[in-house]
């Protein structure tokens, strides 16, 4: 019953997102900056060598039937499930992932902090702008962090450093060895009242130009209160919704302002 609330709401919100948004490739949108970044990072269709690489290794994922024991972090799937249909259902588009890559790439971000590692597919395309860049990633199940750390090694990716933790556990340890954060994405817990923790602690950390990407903030109405509860902070400036992603900035130029995009 509450999974078919669940995409009730879903349904509900997505036909409001697109009665509220529009692609505008960034005209109508009066901020330089922000008019920049729809225009030549959300827009962006050119391909990087890497992506195909990596999406390879998803390909080859979805043909593993090994066996993954259930770690529910709010999502409401407690099922013991396999590693195929991980990489068939739970993993991020590469067409989002795409996104978070160009990010990272455009402005340079050379501290990146990911929470929910799952298989190592995000990790892998965010690491992948530049050797130079330091990613952490914490990840709660111990298989899935295991195979995460074979799949960037398979990938030949060396500047990752992938915590197995409970991130509730460990957060506070892990942003201590921070000065700063240049960009963040979240794809963990489920719950407005975890995602709303962890977001508090990360923004102690941020900087004028960083950003921070929330994966799922329509996932459940509990998940978008807390988005809403994020835009209300008095440290962000802007913010875009691309519908499954809440993208956040903390740029004082900004004015305040709360942008739905087609993506």
């Amino acid at each position: 019953m509450v999974l078919n609330m669940n995409i009730a709401w879903r349904i509900n919100s997505l036909l409001k997102h697109l009665s509220k948004s529009r692609n505008t490739f960034g005209f109508g949108v009066h901020s330089p900056f922000l008019f920049h970044f729809t225009k030549f990072v959300l827009n962006e269709k050119n391909r990087f060598y890497v992506f195909n690489n990596i999406e390879q290794l998803r390909s080859s994922l979805k043909k593993d039937y090994r066996p993954i024991a259930p770690l529910d972090f709010g999502t409401g799937d407690a099922r013991i499930r396999k590693v195929s249909q991980i990489a068939q259902t739970s993993l991020s588009s590469p067409r989002k992932l795409r996104l978070l890559y160009r990010i990272i790439h455009t402005y340079k971000c050379k501290n990146i902090l990911e929470l929910g590692t799952s298989l190592g597919i995000s990790t892998a395309y965010m690491a992948s702008p530049s050797h130079h860049l330091r990613c952490v990633s914490i990840e709660g199940n111990k298989q899935l962090a295991s195979m995460a750390v074979d799949n960037l090694a398979q990938l030949g990716i060396n500047n990752v450093s992938v915590i197995q933790s409970n991130i509730d556990a460990c957060l506070d340890g892990v942003l201590e060895d921070f000065d700063t954060l240049d960009f963040v994405f979240i794809d963990a817990n489920h719950r407005s009242q975890a995602l709303n923790n962890y977001v508090e602690k990360c923004i102690k950390k941020t900087n004028e130009h960083s950003i921070l990407v929330i994966d799922d903030i329509n996932w459940s109405e509990d998940m978008h209160k807390a988005w809403k509860h994020l835009q209300s902070h008095p440290a962000v400036t802007s913010t875009i919704s691309t519908y499954h992603f809440g993208i956040v900035f903390f740029n004082t130029h900004l004015t305040k302002k709360h942008y739905h995009m087609m993506f």
